[in-house]
């Protein structure tokens, strides 16, 4: 009863495609199932549906009906619709981004047998990394694996540090008017000249603090003191040295609210936290 789970990833100007899956050790079933289902699990990528040269008609126009759909109900959510938003403001991907009009008709204009060609194109100008973790013999798991993808992705992949190339001296502030009830306050931070201890831990430690959690600075300021906003918290996005600050609140509030994360980062830079507060990142 194996799982198989597909998603893609944006991190600056590198995407990437995964494809991961669970299934019993075999202490627990009969010999030879770790291979068989490593295998199920590959053959979803080696071995998609395909017709003439095209994915399978049916199946593709299901899931293009839905990823449209879901491209025309962007801005039903202020989370995705912002953070498709902050993408394209911050200039962080190695294309010009979408505007969301632009995407649906991109959309609209693929089909089955033009996705199956950049699908191919895919095994012959990337790399593949392969994780397993669990209760296995590294030997044996590493021979199956090999048997398995032998002579299909072998390209060796190499680690890439995101650097940003522009860096405005004054913030750019962009409003824009829909009929949501409420509204969204969205800040991205470009991270500047960090090595890669800083981008791994400090960075981890500095979004804990300022709001990674209920506890987090912004929470504790901006929500539980003064009641100014519905949630609010900080996120990294570490390979693109990014860090994203996310509200919901009352228009009637932006100001303030602007106000005080300003108030926090300014303190987070001045170094008014605690060893308590770091420790508490930890937990």
């Amino acid at each position: 009863n194996p799982s198989i789970h597909i998603n893609t990833n944006v991190y600056g100007k590198d995407r990437s495609f995964c494809l991961g899956g669970q299934f019993a050790s075999e202490k627990y079933t009969e010999k030879g199932m770790n291979k068989k289902s490593i295998k199920l699990i590959l053959d979803t990528l080696y071995d998609p549906k395909v017709e003439s040269g095209a994915f399978d008609k049916k199946n593709f126009e299901i899931v293009k009906h839905n990823y449209i759909e879901g491209l025309k109900a962007m801005k039903d959510h202020p989370m995705a619709y912002s953070k498709m938003r902050f993408y394209e403001e911050l200039k962080v991907l190695a294309c010009d981004q979408f505007k969301l009009d632009e995407a649906i008709d991109f959309a609209q204009s693929i089909d089955e047998k033009k996705l199956y060609e950049y699908y191919k194109s895919i095994f012959e100008t990337n790399s593949l990394d392969i994780f397993v973790t669990g209760s296995f013999e590294p030997k044996e798991m590493k021979e199956i694996i090999t048997s398995l993808i032998s002579g299909k992705f072998v390209k060796k992949g190499k680690n890439r540090k995101i650097t940003h190339d522009k860096f405005r001296k004054n913030p750019k502030e962009i409003i824009e008017v829909t009929k949501a009830n409420q509204s969204n306050l969205c800040i991205g931070l470009k991270l500047k000249d960090l090595t890669d201890f800083e981008r791994k831990y400090v960075s981890t430690v500095y979004t804990g603090i300022l709001g990674g959690s209920w506890n987090g600075k912004l929470m504790q300021e901006i929500r539980e003191k003064h009641s100014y906003c519905y949630s609010i918290y900080a996120t990294k996005e570490i390979p693109a040295s990014l860090i994203y600050i996310f509200a919901g609140i009352d228009e009637k509030n932006y100001k303030e609210v602007l106000k005080l994360i300003k108030k926090q980062t300014k303190a987070m830079e001045e170094g008014n936290f605690t060893e308590d507060d770091i420790l508490e990142v930890q937990k």
